[in-house]
């Protein structure tokens, strides 16, 4: 994922996108460094009240949802 779809993407799925896809949703603004400007948090929720952090050391399974390759077949 590029930068820019990291700070604009609002919903974003874990894996092959199947039945057994997670999907989370923005919670809140992304937090960047001015040190370290590849790192960032994202704030999402997950369900009815779990709330996860993605950051750019766990961002290599997911991927934006609107960039999704299942999407053109539902």
């Amino acid at each position: 994922m590029t930068m820019a779809q990291i700070l604009t993407c609002n919903e974003f799925h874990f894996g092959t996108c199947g039945k057994k896809t997670v999907k989370v949703r923005r919670n809140g603004k992304t937090q960047t460094w001015k040190r370290t400007p590849d790192k960032f948090r994202i704030p999402a929720k997950f369900g009815l009240g779990t709330y996860v952090q993605l950051t750019n050391s766990n961002m290599d399974e997911w991927h934006c949802g609107s960039d999704c390759p299942l999407k053109e077949n539902r």
